[in-house]
């Protein structure tokens, strides 16, 4: 087996809390284990410590401003500040605005002083879309798009040694523009270490929702739809897993519920971090992974909400009937697909709860799917992989040959 030399990994995040899922309990776990030393550096969070290591993972903190634009300026200085003054041998930018800035700075910096540091570019998200979504004028999302295309492309071509893509489709695109750099596709995947789950039988009583609950993610769609459904089962309660992403969510919810009266009917969770979501996902007969039909959400594949339910055989209904997740969805028989809509989903999830049995057969068939192709096991080798592959000096592009006639 190939030895591994010891780094010392600096993972920067501009947006995500140390404590993220995939930060901290997938891949920075993982790369202890290898051997490697690893830091994050990342948003404070509440009252966390400016300074504090957990389960032998240093964890460095800084305080996010308010208003936007010094808090962007000011997230910037933090981080590049922070990169520039501790050890490192890699740079893992968790971000491409502000971590990635501060990645590609620090990483030139040390560089005039004599010390290589490789700098790795994780993508948690579509970024072109994800920026696009700023705007409703499909003018302006087009030049966003292409912007941030050129913007990344101008860095990998300078300063990224290696990436990793949370999802299936961004692995192409980044080795279509990127051919001469390590591309690999790290799931946010779930871990098959746990007890198995619970055997369900008895009627449907619990629709879940798993991540943030939030308007831009469906928390409308879903809660219009439950609304009708409590009406007709008065059994039935919808289970988060997942915090309100922003105060206007949280008074959107406190007005469904002064309007409908089912306060009582939906158990909120607050945060969940990645350990606690078992048992919050073990509670669940039905989970849905509200997908909005947008430029950016089309590309999320897999999504992480379908992963987790399909881990625990909890069979999952993904409200967006697009042609790329129906295929993926429904012809391996491990979910249903609805239209977005309350009144869709509405009638997708009052079929799944007359029939108790065949909805449970499928949650089956999707545990079994996934501890085959959504392993955790498999997305943390590649990751291994991927650090091996810093080892070996990064190739940059030459211009196009020219065809003599």
């Amino acid at each position: 087996m190939k030895t591994r030399r010891s780094l010392h990994i600096l993972m920067l995040c501009a947006r995500h809390n140390a404590f993220d899922g995939r930060v901290f309990y997938l891949e920075a776990r993982a790369l202890r284990d290898a051997g490697h030393q690893v830091t994050i550096i990342a948003p404070k969070k509440a009252d966390e410590p400016d300074d504090f290591t957990h389960e032998g993972i240093r964890v460095v903190t800084f305080r996010k401003l308010r208003s936007r634009l010094p808090r962007k300026l000011h997230t910037l200085y933090q981080l590049c500040r922070l990169a520039v003054s501790l050890p490192a041998d890699v740079f893992h930018a968790h971000e491409v605005d502000a971590a990635l800035l501060a990645g590609a700075y620090a990483k030139r910096r040390l560089a005039r002083a004599g010390h290589a540091v490789r700098l790795v570019f994780d993508v948690h998200e579509v970024w072109p879309y994800f920026y696009a979504a700023w705007t409703e004028c499909a003018l302006f999302q087009r030049a966003i798009v292409h912007g941030v295309i050129e913007y990344e492309n101008w860095m990998l071509r300078r300063h990224v040694d290696a990436v990793i893509t949370a999802h299936e489709l961004e692995k192409h695109v980044y080795l279509w523009h990127n051919p001469w750099l390590s591309v690999r596709h790290v799931l946010t995947a779930p871990e098959f270490d746990d007890p198995p789950p619970p055997e369900r039988t008895g009627p449907i009583r619990v629709i879940g929702h798993e991540g943030f609950f939030t308007l831009n993610r469906g928390m409308d769609v879903l809660l219009n739809a439950f609304e009708w459904l409590a009406r007709e089962n008065r059994d039935l309660t919808l289970l988060t897993a997942g915090d309100f992403l922003l105060d206007s969510d949280r008074h959107w919810f406190d007005a469904w519920a002064r309007r409908t009266g089912l306060r009582d009917r939906v158990h909120l969770s607050g945060w969940v971090n990645r350990p606690e979501l078992t048992g919050y996902l073990d509670r669940m007969d039905i989970g849905v992974a509200g997908v909005r039909a947008d430029d950016h959400s089309a590309r999320i594949w897999p999504a992480n909400k379908l992963m987790n339910y399909a881990s625990r055989a909890v069979p999952a209904v993904a409200s967006a009937a697009m042609p790329y997740v129906r295929q993926r969805v429904e012809e391996p028989g491990i979910g249903v697909v609805s239209e977005f809509s309350a009144s869709d989903l509405y009638e997708t999830l009052r079929s799944l709860i007359a029939d108790p049995e065949s909805t449970r057969a499928m949650g089956r068939r999707a545990q079994e799917f996934a501890r085959r192709e959504w392993n955790w096991e498999r997305a943390h080798e590649q990751l291994l992989r991927l650090y091996d592959d810093l080892a070996v000096p990064t190739l940059r592009p030459r211009r196009t040959m020219k065809l003599q006639g």
